[in-house]
């Protein structure tokens, strides 16, 4: 994937000199995987200690 497709079809742009917190990170996820359904799949493969999920991105 070429960044124009990606801001062609609205996926987030992530950048890797912030951090995002677990509210930003998960809402970024899920606008990529609504963004390329054929290509992104969300999964929560547990929990944290504070009962968050932990987020698995498959391609």
């Amino acid at each position: 994937m070429t960044l124009p497709l990606a801001f062609a079809n609205g996926a987030p742009v992530l950048s890797f000199d912030h951090f995002y917190n677990h509210a930003e990170l998960t809402k970024a996820l899920q606008t990529l995987a609504t963004a390329y359904p054929q290509f992104v799949t969300l999964k929560s493969i547990g929990k944290s200690h504070q009962g968050r999920d932990i987020w698995a991105v498959v391609l």
